[in-house]
């Protein structure tokens, strides 16, 4: 999605409103795999908030989807860039599951991937 594509006049929605996006949001992403153009505009509509406010909010946090990543041939890893990792302080961060690896490398991005497929 392009910036051009948000809406021109942008207001924050109010609390009210933004804690029910963040459950239509995981929603749509639950029923489509992801959160497409066409389902943040449906979430949007939905709740009477402008495409800009969905977008930014389904954007920074890493529970959201806005593409599917790429996923290795043997299905053990799918790739997918997030926002916030609320690791700011330690980055590079990556999260793998559950846990957070930080103060990352090349080589230590290698050295983890490669223990966790061995298993």
């Amino acid at each position: 999605m392009s910036p051009q594509t948000l809406d021109k006049e942008w207001q924050p929605a109010e609390p009210a409103k933004r804690s029910r996006m963040l459950d239509t949001l995981y929603a749509a992403q639950e029923q489509y795999g992801y959160l497409s153009e066409e389902a943040l505009r449906h979430v949007a509509d939905q709740l009477s908030l402008s495409l800009q406010d969905t977008f930014s909010t389904a954007s920074f946090y890493s529970l959201y989807h806005m593409q599917v990543g790429e996923t290795t041939s043997d299905g053990k890893f799918t790739l997918e860039t997030v926002q916030c990792l609320a690791a700011c302080e330690t980055s590079p961060a990556m999260r793998i599951n559950d846990e957070l690896y930080d103060n990352l490398t090349e080589a230590k991005v290698d050295a983890i991937l490669d223990r966790l497929a061995r298993g």
